[in-house]
């Protein structure tokens, strides 16, 4: 399993990647994912466009649009490219 986020490293590893994930949202109250389009491809490969909405514990809330590319093979995520601008997470 792999995970690319944002322009930071490619993580490899289950514990990597859950690290990372553990990390980002213990900045967030709720994230929620609606989807805009998604686009089915070959080899198991599939896009989504989400509007991604952080809210944090003092109540502000950011909407931050952003486009995943996943693969999956035998019903599992293998790899995800996850491309957005996170800066509003940070500020």
């Amino acid at each position: 399993m792999t995970l690319t986020f944002a322009n930071a490293p490619t993580l490899g590893g289950a514990e990597a990647v859950l690290a990372q994930v553990t990390t980002l949202l213990a900045k967030v109250e709720s994230l929620a994912h609606p989807l805009i389009n998604v686009w089915l491809e070959d080899d198991g490969v599939v896009v989504f466009e989400v509007a991604s909405v952080w809210c944090f514990p003092d109540g502000a809330e950011a909407t931050i649009n952003a486009c995943s590319i996943v693969t999956i093979a035998a019903g599992k995520f293998t790899d995800q490219r996850i491309y957005v601008d996170n800066d509003p997470i940070d500020a």
